[in-house]
């Protein structure tokens, strides 16, 4: 590792806070910690958000969240302190609906776009 990396990783290191928090902030140290980690695929969020509304109904506590794609949309919810239910609502408003079609929309434009050009 050269000196400028070195120095940059050593930055980081104490420059991070020594705290975190999520959803509980109670800290308890008898248990385990508990990381989730949520996969990318937007029909896979619906899966996360009943995954979250299970584990929250069995009163697992979630110490680390981490996401890929529509996993991190989901788990930044989550770790910001939306409850699954909250979330549930919130990825099934319309806007959120419009705003997915125009993207797909864009898209398919420019696929159809490349295509012609080729």
């Amino acid at each position: 590792m050269t000196l400028p990396r070195l120095l940059i990783a050593l930055a980081l290191l104490f420059l991070t806070p020594l705290t975190t928090f999520s959803q509980d902030t109670t800290i308890v140290k008898d248990r385990p910690k508990v990381g989730l980690v949520l996969s990318g695929g937007g029909a896979k969020g619906a899966a996360h958000i009943g995954v979250l509304k299970y584990i929250e109904e069995a009163g697992i506590p979630i110490d680390y969240i981490a996401g890929t794609s529509m996993g991190s949309i989901i788990g930044g919810m989550y770790a910001l302190g939306y409850k699954s239910d909250e979330i549930l609502d919130i990825t099934n408003a319309e806007a959120v609906n419009a705003i997915y079609n125009e993207i797909n929309n864009a898209v398919e434009t420019i696929n159809v776009s490349l295509v012609m050009t080729k």
